[in-house]
């Protein structure tokens, strides 16, 4: 954390609007920078890509939540699958 007198220079600029908090893994700005969003604070005043989601577009693992495939095994009937698209 970096300081000028008594402010912490990351959670002003996140306060601010102009740093972005990576609250998936670190919390501790998470509220500074919930209420600049809500006041359209800097960055928040447009649209934007976040850094991380800029540098990696295509997270490693996946889930298609809209199809998923069922397999059950039937004693009676072997293997059975269906598949469900909501």
């Amino acid at each position: 954390m970096c300081h000028a007198g008594e402010t912490e220079l990351n959670r002003a600029l996140v306060g601010a609007g102009w740093a972005l908090a990576d609250t998936r893994y670190f919390v501790r700005y998470g509220f500074d920078q919930l209420r600049a969003r809500w006041h359209a604070a800097g960055l928040w005043q447009g649209p934007f890509v976040a850094p991380w989601e800029w540098r990696d577009p295509q997270p490693e693992f996946t889930i298609d939540w809209q199809l998923i495939l069922v397999v059950v095994i039937v004693p009676s009937f072997g293997l059975v699958g269906w598949a469900r698209r909501w």
